[in-house]
Protein backbone atom coordinates (compact mmCIF):
# COMPACT_ATOMS: atom_id res chain seq x y z
CA UNK A 1 0.00 0.00 0.00
CA UNK A 2 3.01 2.25 0.49
CA UNK A 3 3.95 2.19 -3.20
CA UNK A 4 0.39 2.92 -4.31
CA UNK A 5 0.33 5.96 -2.01
CA UNK A 6 3.59 7.16 -3.62
CA UNK A 7 2.09 6.77 -7.11
CA UNK A 8 -0.99 8.80 -6.11
CA UNK A 9 1.19 11.53 -4.60
CA UNK A 10 3.31 11.68 -7.75
CA UNK A 11 0.24 11.93 -9.99
CA UNK A 12 -1.21 14.78 -7.93
CA UNK A 13 2.19 16.51 -8.07
CA UNK A 14 2.30 16.40 -11.87
CA UNK A 15 -1.31 17.59 -11.97
CA UNK A 16 -0.38 20.59 -9.79
CA UNK A 17 2.55 21.40 -12.09
CA UNK A 18 0.27 21.24 -15.12
CA UNK A 19 -2.20 23.59 -13.44
CA UNK A 20 0.58 26.05 -12.58
CA UNK A 21 1.74 26.03 -16.20
CA UNK A 22 -1.80 26.77 -17.39
CA UNK A 23 -2.11 29.64 -14.91
CA UNK A 24 1.28 30.98 -16.00
CA UNK A 25 0.22 30.91 -19.65
CA UNK A 26 -2.95 32.81 -18.79
CA UNK A 27 -0.95 35.50 -17.00
CA UNK A 28 1.47 35.84 -19.91
CA UNK A 29 -1.43 36.14 -22.33
CA UNK A 30 -3.01 38.91 -20.23
CA UNK A 31 0.33 40.73 -20.01
CA UNK A 32 0.71 40.52 -23.80
CA UNK A 33 -2.77 41.97 -24.29
CA UNK A 34 -1.97 44.83 -21.92
CA UNK A 35 1.28 45.68 -23.73
CA UNK A 36 -0.51 45.67 -27.10
CA UNK A 37 -3.19 47.96 -25.69
CA UNK A 38 -0.58 50.41 -24.32
CA UNK A 39 1.17 50.79 -27.69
Amino acid sequence: SRTSHFVVARESHTENLRRKEEVGEGRERKAALVTVRDQ
